[in-house]
């Protein structure tokens, strides 16, 4: 009797814990297939100083200080530029809880790593005045979309 309920536990247990596995990886499916669980995420780290940019998820493509590990600009960084010392940042503005890309709505940042500043938000015209005043020469800009080369 004692060896049939042995029997009928670890059959139970087998069963529980092939349910369990199954459960998980459908959960495991789903969750990645809606962008959340990180599977298209990266870190672009190629920046001077300690600033990065992180895709957290397809709503969320943000500037990160890797020294304090807080965020300085946020949340959708669609383009950047940078040079030794100097990164841009064009960041489209979010309007209750929505990406809005359209050209008078987009904001421009200058980084200046050397004295760990922020300048802007900026108009486009006001953006292009600072970086010709304080002779910030940027490299090309580089898409957030799809991921840039060097990000990982």
């Amino acid at each position: 009797m004692e060896s049939n309920s042995c029997r009928v536990l670890i059959v139970l247990a087998v069963f529980l814990l092939f349910i369990l596995l199954v459960c998980g990886a459908a959960l495991f499916f789903v969750y990645s297939s809606l962008g959340l669980g990180g599977v298209d995420d990266w870190a672009y780290k190629d920046l001077p100083g300690s600033y990065e940019i992180w895709r957290f998820n397809s709503q969320n493509i943000s500037v990160i200080d890797a020294d304090s590990g807080g965020t300085v600009i946020s949340p959708f960084v669609m383009r950047f530029s940078a040079n030794e010392r100097y990164i841009g940042i064009q960041q489209a503005s979010n309007e209750e809880g929505k990406t809005v890309m359209s050209e008078d709505k987009i904001k421009y940042y200058v980084i200046d790593a050397d004295n760990r500043a922020i300048y802007g938000p900026f108009g486009l015209d006001a953006f292009q005045k600072y970086c010709n005043e304080h002779n910030v020469e940027l490299n090309e800009w580089k898409e957030t979309q799809p991921k840039p080369e060097g990000a990982a």
